[in-house]
């Protein structure tokens, strides 16, 4: 299996219930996001992916939610706004334009999201 991967960066804000005062008030994350995709084999160009098309595709998304308050996102009215749940929505964004453009072809393709809170904090999402 081949695997390709780009990473950006969102800052946008939340605010979680049931948790730490501090974190139920409404605070500010530079979350760095990273998205890999993996295929079994590659395409006439030699690409498991076409990477530049990974790049668009996120810094797209990525811009779209720039110091957003994600609280706000339909998304996130049925669920909380964790790094979790913010790894499963990405995912899903991003999931759906590959899927539109066919950038796998006939080849299987798998994705991920990772996305970074802190230094060391992280969540992923992967199907």
């Amino acid at each position: 299996m081949y695997t390709v991967g780009i990473r950006g960066n969102l800052t946008a804000s939340h605010s979680l219930l049931g948790v730490e005062p501090e974190e139920a008030e409404p605070h500010e994350h530079t979350y760095r996001i990273e998205w890999r995709c993996r295929a079994k084999s590659l395409d006439e160009r030699g690409f498991a992916v076409d990477i530049a098309f990974m790049e668009s595709a996120l810094t797209e998304l990525l811009r779209s939610l720039e110091k957003s308050y994600l609280n706000d996102l339909e998304f996130f009215a049925r669920r909380p706004v964790s790094v979790e749940n913010l790894a499963l929505y990405l995912h899903g964004r991003l999931e759906n334009r590959l899927q539109q453009t066919n950038a796998a072809g006939d080849r299987t393709l798998l994705s991920e999201i990772c996305v970074w809170e802190s230094e060391s904090a992280w969540a992923a999402y992967r199907p």
